[in-house]
């Protein structure tokens, strides 16, 4: 099991890694791995677009989240990676999580410091003024009219996982 770390992974690192699970686990023992689904966010009020400008800017500036981005936008095709590295009877599974107001306070927590890490990559990159205007919404995670206080928030995510068994 492997869970929130091969969204760092360059590919062939992800493919060392792989293989290294291939190697230490038995013959015909099950292998997962799970990631968030980047091309899966979306947040409500609010446009896709702005998601898709943080990170098409941050690659194409090659700021320290751009490492990321590749790693959020690959899980799509996790289960054929995995039949490249030697898995055998593989399969991908998404789940769709939305956080919606009013959230608890757990949730409340989580998608204002989620949404602030984004308003501080958006602080790096240069993106049009109404990007900017956007994420700055998002500055202030205890600030009182965070959109994650109104109704109608929405802040949805997607975990993939890919399962693979080792041949033999």
């Amino acid at each position: 099991w492997c869970a929130n770390i091969i969204e760092y992974f360059d590919d062939a690192t992800l493919n060392r890694v792989l293989e290294e699970f291939i190697r230490v686990t038995r013959p015909g023992g099950r292998v997962a791995v799970k990631d968030w689904d980047g091309g899966l966010f979306r947040f409500q009020p609010g446009h896709p677009k702005f998601f898709w400008h943080l990170f098409e800017a941050a690659e194409r500036q090659q700021v320290a989240f751009a490492r990321n981005v590749h790693g959020f936008f690959r899980l799509s095709r996790l289960d054929q990676i995995f039949r490249e590295v030697g898995f055998e009877q593989t399969r991908l599974v998404s789940r769709l999580l939305d956080h919606r107001a009013p959230l608890t306070a757990a949730q409340h927590r989580w998608c204002t410091q989620a949404l602030h890490m984004f308003f501080e990559v958006s602080a790096q990159l240069d993106l049009p003024d109404e990007d900017r205007a956007f994420w700055r919404q998002f500055e202030d995670p205890a600030a009182e009219d965070h959109p994650a206080r109104r109704d109608g928030f929405v802040f949805g995510e997607a975990n993939t996982m890919a399962v693979g068994t080792v041949p033999g």
